[in-house]
């Protein structure tokens, strides 16, 4: 098989991991694809890099367009792209020699979504997402086993047949979970899948603050908004143990949004947005959230349940003050 593929890398201001990047791609064993560079908007040397590397590979192309967003630029490359299946690939990333080449031989006329592994990389070390249990094959089935590896864009393959015949698009009014949104619209349409086990993508996890970190009041509408997507995809696919992961998702905005920045964050503030989280979103799937998820989480839901808010309130404020010493 030598069917084109094309990489598709959002840029904004990442001038100094381009190289990695890039030279990651050139050194794929697999040839034959396309890399659309889309710089949005970036105010330091990225766009330079990048016509660089049009001169040096006439494989890539580079499109420079206005600050918009990742996920517009995400969408440009969509529309842009020629081939028959799309990577995405963030620009402080790398890829091993054989990314390419694995998926490629991974996904086939019968086979909707490849997916591979994800080693997280961090300053001083490496951790491999380790998928433990035995996979069935099916995917609304193995959903759950695969969670750590299916929120993200990168780490797949994705026919451009599916997405183009499907319209699916990231939507660019959200700044948190838009990703997720888009896979589940992609998802709706997986009928087979395969993981591949021989190869894997190297997410680096960076000091730097992110628009999907940054949390506000807006960042929270998205958020909540993503859950109600979910709940949607989880219950219309019937996956299995979707109550639970609804119930992980659940925790995580709240644990993520207990504190706002640059709000007073008072005690009042913090229960009526715990309780308006708690309203918007599915929160039934709580009351049967037990130990088996994890200590931690399951004294969370206790406390959540019986409305033991002052409790929750006073640990979120020491955690915030133990974070910023």
């Amino acid at each position: 098989m030598n069917e084109l593929v094309s990489i598709i890398i959002p840029i904004y201001n990442a001038e100094i991991y381009l190289k990695k990047c890039f030279e990651s791609i050139i050194l794929q064993t697999y040839k034959n694809f396309e890399v659309l560079l889309i710089n949005d908007g970036s105010t330091d040397k990225s766009g330079l890099v990048c016509d660089s590397y049009v001169q040096k590979d006439k494989r890539f192309k580079v499109f420079h367009n206005v600050n918009t967003g990742v996920s517009y630029s995400r969408n440009y490359g969509i529309k842009k792209a020629l081939g028959k299946y799309i990577l995405f690939i963030d620009s402080d990333d790398t890829i091993k020699k054989n990314y390419v080449e694995e998926l490629v031989k991974c996904i086939d006329d019968e086979t909707d979504l490849c997916i591979c592994s994800i080693n997280d990389v961090y300053e001083k070390y490496c951790k491999p997402r380790v998928i433990s249990k035995k996979l069935s094959g099916k995917f609304y089935n193995d959903y759950y086993i695969l969670i750590s590896l299916l929120k993200v864009p990168f780490a797949k393959i994705y026919k451009k047949e599916i997405i183009d015949k499907n319209n699916i698009l990231f939507p660019i009014n959200i700044s948190r979970g838009e990703d997720q949104i888009f896979n589940f619209c992609y998802y709706n349409n997986v009928k087979h899948y395969k993981f591949c086990k021989n190869t894997a993508y190297n997410y680096f996890h960076r000091k730097n603050i992110s628009l999907s970190k940054v949390i506000t009041n807006k960042s929270l509408i998205d958020a909540i908004n993503k859950l109600k997507y979910e709940k949607i995809f989880l219950e219309s696919n019937e996956i299995k143990f979707g109550k639970n992961i609804l119930a992980n998702d659940i925790l995580k905005v709240i644990s993520d949004f207990a504190i706002i920045h640059n709000e007073k964050n008072n005690f009042i503030d913090f229960k009526k947005r715990i309780k308006f989280i708690l309203k918007e979103t599915d929160s039934d799937c709580l009351d049967r959230f037990d130990y088996r998820n994890g200590w931690k989480k399951y004294i969370f839901t206790l406390l959540l349940n019986n409305k033991l808010y002052m409790v929750l309130y006073f640990y979120f404020i020491l955690k915030r003050k133990e974070n910023i010493l």
